[in-house]
């Protein structure tokens, strides 16, 4: 039976949220680590990504002495935050054995279960894996800055949660807020049987024939979506040089596909200037505040680099700066409301503030909420016209 969810269902659900405080991901981080770990364990860190190198800040920040990092990209890493980085298999990591094992890497239970094992095999006796602290690093978690009170919010949200068009997106909407209240992603709504963005339940107006993508990466979403959809125009916006450089040769190898490619290696945003921007070689690249392994990249606003386009469909992934984004494309959306595909997990607000956002700009707009990820990553808002 499906749950109703309903005026009654939201008023209930902030009554036992009153006190209910979205924290920043690294303060719930550490009230996870310290329920997790002993003070004065010895901690050998798997992954020494992005989500390591935070997870062992903070470990020496609370006094947990942190041997090493495992990964298997060791030979090119060589230490991180002055910590040494080894392979799985290096001698010297295994004499550690006897220390925890905290895998720092985004898994399925699945995929984590299966590397456990596999560390186990290895030698190490102590392998551990939390599925909520890694979530307190992924994009919802670490972009969000302050404290931040639900009950305050209580009008924007239930304004977007009735602005869905369906039953799934409410029930995602919902079940993405009580995952964030309680901080507990064991029963995310997933539409796991949905390629995202691209083969999806909604009756978009306009589709995929001139397709703007904002955080291109390497063109993966393009290399999908050919797959599935005639595209007449594909337009890409990727900050990351290395990840242009990928998606360049990619775009080159598949430009037979399509009649216009128009790439352009710059971050959207609501202003034509410069912005630092903090590079990590893969997908969470994201604009950032002045400071230690930064770049300076251009942004622009799609009103201005594509004011003589006709577009069908916009596609945003850019690491938290959404609203931005979609303020940059303000004009865009006004005259021409192509179908939007937004992201709204990298912060929490995201989730209503988004839509309403939107709404604003064009009150024509319907949206359906689609989760494409068992962690709540890959939640989009998708608008069209009806």
């Amino acid at each position: 039976m499906q749950m109703l969810y309903d005026n009654k269902y939201l008023e209930d659900f902030f009554e036992k949220n009153k006190k209910t405080i979205f924290l920043p991901g690294k303060i719930r981080g550490k009230c996870i680590i310290n329920k997790l770990l002993n003070q004065g364990e010895k901690i050998i860190i798997y992954g020494a990504g992005r989500i390591g190198g935070v997870i062992g800040e903070i470990l020496k920040e609370e006094k947990y002495e942190v041997l090493a990092f495992l990964d298997k990209n060791a030979e090119n890493i060589v230490e991180k935050n002055g910590t040494p980085c080894y392979l799985p298999t290096d001698p010297k990591s295994v004499e550690m054995k006897n220390a925890i094992v905290l895998i720092s890497l985004f898994l399925s239970d699945q995929e984590a279960e299966s590397l456990k094992e596999d560390i186990k095999v290895m030698g190490y006796e102590n392998v551990l894996f939390d599925k909520n602290l890694i979530a307190c690093f992924c994009a919802y978690g670490i972009k969000q800055e302050k404290e931040e009170s639900l009950y305050d919010q209580k009008d924007a949200i239930i304004n977007a949660f009735f602005m869905l068009q369906d039953g799934i997106s409410r029930e995602v909407f919902i079940r993405n807020l009580e995952a964030y209240s309680k901080w507990d992603f064991s029963e995310v709504s997933q539409q796991a049987d949905m390629l995202q963005y691209f083969d999806v339940d909604v009756p978009f107006s306009k589709g995929y024939t001139s397709f703007v993508d904002c955080g291109a990466y390497i063109g993966d979403s393009f290399m999908e979506m050919i797959k599935l959809h005639k595209c007449n125009t594909y337009i890409a916006f990727e900050p990351d040089f290395e990840n242009f450089d990928k998606l360049a040769k990619n775009a080159e190898c598949f430009k037979r596909n399509t009649e216009e490619i128009l790439l352009y290696p710059c971050a959207v945003s609501n202003k034509n200037g410069y912005l630092f921007f903090h590079r990590d070689g893969a997908t969470g690249g994201c604009l950032c505040d002045e400071g230690e392994e930064v770049d300076m990249i251009s942004t622009v606003k799609l009103d201005t680099v594509l004011k003589k386009k006709e577009i069908g469909m916009i596609k945003m992934d850019v690491e938290g700066a959404e609203i931005d984004a979609l303020n940059g494309a303000r004009r865009i959306i006004m005259e021409q409301k192509p179908d939007l595909a937004i992201c709204v997990y990298h912060k929490i607000s995201d989730l209503w503030k988004i839509p309403i956002l939107i709404k604003e700009m064009s009150s024509e707009y319907v949206f359906y909420l689609r989760c494409h990820d068992s962690l709540i990553t890959e939640t989009v808002l998708y608008a069209t016209i009806k």
